[in-house]
């Protein structure tokens, strides 16, 4: 099992502090948090230079979207020579470098998905 970073630790405590002080007053919701992650594909296939945008969902226990917590995701690449993450805007675009096999985790309170990506031969 893998052990948790200080930046994971650092990240989830601030998530949870804004979390419970942006709504421990609210009397209908009461605090919120991230039950669940997830990414819109489950394998991409690549060719070199060729780039595919995720399509990414967060939501709180209530099944509400959470999309604004979208930039405290920690996102981790298997391999790293196959492919490279861009993130910004709301957005995970992958980009393929060369040919391999590489898994993209997302983690974020409870959620966590992953995508298995292939960048083939050629191009």
């Amino acid at each position: 099992m893998r052990r948790p970073t200080v930046r994971t630790l650092v990240r989830t405590a601030f998530v949870l502090s804004i979390a419970m002080g942006a709504t421990a007053c609210d009397d209908q919701t009461g605090p919120r948090w991230v039950e669940s992650l997830g990414i819109d594909r489950t394998r991409v296939t690549l060719d070199p230079g060729e780039t595919f945008t995720l399509g990414i969902t967060i939501f709180d226990q209530n099944n509400q979207p959470y999309d604004e917590l979208f930039d405290w995701i920690d996102w981790e690449i298997t391999d790293s020579s196959v492919v490279r993450l861009e993130i910004g805007d709301g957005t995970v675009r992958v980009h393929g470098l060369e040919p391999g096999n590489a898994i993209v985790r997302g983690e974020l309170g409870k959620g966590k998905d992953e995508v298995r990506v292939e960048v083939r031969e050629g191009g």
